[in-house]
């Protein structure tokens, strides 16, 4: 036996098969029962980023991609075609963190066009009370001090389960970016 304990193994494999096996891909009564099981909701979609930037038509020489939090700007990095570093804009004053010791959009894009990346788990904002269409408009006040233009491209699903999207990408063309950044957080 491969496993010593064989119980085990088929139950780790189980788990971990979850979030391939919540896509829509599966029979509907099956899909649509672990549909609620959202151990896996962090993890699960990013293969789908890339269809997502190219649906919002992301071209590496036209646009610089970012995001407001850490995970969304190396997500962006790693999932986007061409892998081109991606941009932290750290709009909401969270601590620092890596992007914020490299060079950042003031010393490359300024003058530049960009993509802006929101990323949410829409059981998550259901739970906070809070609708997408409040985000969106958050993120647009939120970035117009930095560009000449905020634009909504679009929403993408991310993660689709029992024919409903569960985690979108929320992406922005913003043009013109004017050099500016948010305040220095002061927290590490």
């Amino acid at each position: 036996m491969l496993c010593g304990l064989g119980f085990s193994c088929l139950l780790s494999s189980a788990i971990l098969a979850i979030p391939s096996m919540q896509k829509d891909s599966l029979p509907a009564s099956l899909g649509s029962k672990l549909c609620g099981f959202d151990l896996f909701k962090h993890n699960s979609g990013w293969d789908e980023l890339p269809h997502a930037l190219t649906a919002a038509g992301y071209n590496a020489q036209a646009y610089f991609l970012f995001g407001d939090k850490y995970q969304t700007a190396s997500l962006l990095s790693f999932y986007s075609p061409g892998q081109k570093r991606a941009f932290f804009l750290n709009i909401l004053g969270s601590r620092k963190n890596q992007f914020s010791y490299w060079p950042d959009m003031a010393d490359t894009q300024k003058g530049h066009d960009g993509m802006f990346v929101y990323i949410e788990n829409l059981s998550d904002l259901k739970r906070k009370g809070k609708s997408l269409s409040e985000g969106i408009e958050y993120y647009i006040e939120a970035l117009n001090p930095y560009f000449k233009g905020v634009q909504l491209k679009g929403v993408y699903p991310l993660f689709q389960c029992g024919g409903q999207a569960k985690k979108v990408a929320v992406i922005f063309i913003c043009t013109h970016y004017n050099g500016r950044t948010p305040p220095e957080p002061h927290l590490y």
